[in-house]
């Protein structure tokens, strides 16, 4: 995998105005997996809250792409959504698009400065989807620990080492121009859990494993992704996403 050129808040400010437009595979597959999972996630989160709001944290919104799946999820009880990320472009597109949500510009990761006290233990529900790759996994399982309430869970994808050994998150300026590179991790399943549960969380169910198949193809196409078609290709029969769901130890909050 080539190295990066740039700092992960620079690519994604260079790259917030085509990010949901450019064809990425691997947010493709993302949508995929998250059309029912997501809607099962706040369901599992619902059953273990029977009065009061349910406080959901899109934790590296980006540009709103799940946050509008949470927005948009049927929920009984009310769903308080919130949406944070470190790049001030993306959050601009996010809040054009679903200001519905409240979102918080600041680096939850930073290893200088401690998240807001009122942000520690709040959320009931964390979803953060192609964040990981970004960070060493310890960092990463930590912070989902602070955000979460006892009893909390937390939905987490991520790029898979089979594509992440090959190349990361990036973008062609101008589409086939020079590639900008953010740095990137090749995290693997294994090492995600173990950073988990010595963050204090366990997991909840088992992750999830996904190669590029020809019924995407064949989905996409019929979406009219003809971009995505063309980059997926070269990545059939390649896992390139896995996705876990896991739970913060402690008494769940009633």
């Amino acid at each position: 995998m080539a190295a990066a050129n740039t700092s992960t808040n620079n690519l994604y400010r260079q790259w917030a105005s085509t990010y949901d437009t450019d064809g990425n595979i691997l947010q493709a597959v993302d949508d995929l997996q998250l059309v029912n999972q997501l809607p099962s996630f706040v369901q599992t989160l619902r059953s273990s809250r029977s009065d009061g709001r349910l406080r959901v944290l899109d934790l590296g919104c980006g540009t709103g792409r799940n946050t509008k799946r949470l927005l948009l999820t049927p929920s009984s009880v009310p769903l308080e959504v919130t949406g944070i990320d470190a790049s001030e472009a993306m959050l601009a597109v996010a809040l054009e698009k679903f200001p519905e949500a409240t979102y918080h510009c600041l680096d939850p990761f930073s290893q200088t400065s401690a998240l807001p006290g009122h942000l520690q233990g709040y959320f009931d529900g964390v979803i953060s989807t192609l964040v990981l790759e970004h960070l060493p996994a310890n960092v990463f399982s930590s912070t989902l620990a602070t955000l979460l309430a006892p009893g909390g869970q937390a939905l987490v994808t991520n790029m898979h080492p089979d594509m992440g050994s090959r190349t990361g998150a990036g973008f062609k300026v101008g589409g086939d121009g020079e590639r900008v590179r953010g740095v990137s991790f090749a995290h693997g399943v294994e090492e995600t859990i173990k950073a988990a549960e010595n963050a204090g969380l366990e997991m909840v169910g088992a992750a999830r494993e996904v190669e590029v198949n020809e019924g995407m193809m064949q989905r996409w196409e019929g979406r009219g992704l003809e971009r995505t078609v063309q980059r997926a290709q070269k990545w059939i029969g390649i896992k390139v996403w896995y996705g876990l769901t896991v739970r913060k130890i402690g008494e769940s909050e009633a």
